[in-house]
């Protein structure tokens, strides 16, 4: 089996459609992994959430690549770094918070509903772009 990012980046794709394909993926992924019961199969599940997470972080780079321009590219990158790695020490105390006082699978609940509140708003972007373009 490939890589899951080697795999996403031989990919010939329709930006942001691959955005939110890979988003809703991520999304399905965190959500069945929330309800799965049992260890083995939460445990298959959780290589099924690796790939849709890789393959997400991969064409999240690309369409952010594709969409800036080519002399903009390292900076738009290290401010997108910036903010994913600069939001770790809020997000991580947050969630720490909620895995203390909830019980294991509501963290990949709520991960996944946030994916999806994501993909809502990826939809809702392409929908007000595309009408202000027409």
């Amino acid at each position: 089996m490939r890589p899951s990012g080697i795999y996403i980046a031989g990919l010939k794709p329709h930006p942001r459609r691959t955005l939110l394909i890979a988003l809703a993926g991520f999304a399905s992924a965190c959500l069945a992994l929330s309800i799965t019961p049992g260890f083995w199969p939460f445990v298959t599940m959780s290589v099924v959430l690796g790939f849709a997470s890789a393959s997400f972080q991969s064409v999240n780079a690309v369409v952010l690549q594709q969409a800036t321009e080519a002399s903009m590219q390292g900076r738009v990158m290290a401010l997108h770094q910036m903010a994913l790695f600069g939001s770790t020490p809020i997000g991580a105390l947050l969630m720490g918070w909620v895995i203390q006082h909830s019980p294991p699978r509501v963290p990949f609940a709520l991960g996944g509903l946030s994916a999806l509140l994501c993909a809502g708003g990826v939809v809702g972007w392409r929908r007000r772009t595309t009408a202000a373009l027409a």
